[in-house]
């Protein structure tokens, strides 16, 4: 007799994960496929992956990252998922704490980005710096040098500010601001009353503004 394939993980199961057949894994609900993960079950890491790809690619063009460094972004994301899942306390709020892997993803990339190099439009092609060169004439569409200092620093000083807000703030108000999540998703993942998100979102938002007053006033 052939074996069935599973209908329900269990994190005790160990030889049962075998009896699943890859298009099984799609019915499994993400408890369940995190449960295959934390035994280093692939598949089911690259199940969620597949869930959650979308949401994840998101967060990186909103932030107008070209489709090259995407692809990379969201690969050192899964990494990082992949290698820390052991750390993920509660598996209801994996949506939260994937995205917030991938916020510290874009902020690193922002503060690790080189120099901009800038080169003058109007200066010839040639290396004959005679009158005669031929000019560099073209439409500059990109941000200005200074632009992309200033939305680095702004993200620094941003991030800075998130770190010091207690864990639940922080949680709260990065699903709300950067994942776009409803207070009754948030109040869901976090098990709290909608009340209290919304009390947390407001306090945590009132101590970034107070944080990032002295920089907002250097910056005036």
């Amino acid at each position: 007799m052939s074996a069935r394939p599973a209908k329900s993980v269990s994190p005790s199961l160990s030889h049962g994960v075998q009896l699943i057949s890859n298009s099984d894994y799609k019915l499994l609900t993400d408890l369940e496929l995190l449960q295959l993960c934390n035994q280093k079950h692939a598949q089911a890491f690259n199940t969620i992956v597949q869930r959650y790809d979308g949401i994840v690619r998101s967060i990186f063009l909103k932030h107008e990252v070209n489709g090259v460094d995407c692809g990379d972004l969201c690969q050192e994301v899964y990494i990082r998922a992949w290698k820390n899942l052991h750390l993920l306390r509660d598996p209801r709020c994996f949506r939260a704490w994937l995205t917030q892997i991938a916020t510290n993803v874009l902020y690193d990339r922002f503060r690790k980005r080189p120099p901009v190099q800038i080169v003058y439009l109007d200066e010839p092609i040639s290396a004959d710096s005679s009158d005669d060169g031929i000019q560099r004439d073209v439409e500059d569409c990109s941000s200005m040098p200074h632009d992309v200092t200033e939305r680095r620093e702004l993200l620094h000083q941003i991030d800075r500010a998130l770190k010091r807000l207690p864990e639940s703030f922080r949680l709260a108000l990065t699903m709300r601001e950067f994942q776009g999540l409803s207070y009754e998703e948030i109040s869901t993942l976090t098990s709290s009353e909608t009340g209290t998100v919304k009390s947390r979102i407001s306090r945590a938002r009132s101590r970034v503004r107070n944080m990032m007053a002295h920089y907002v006033r250097d910056c005036a």
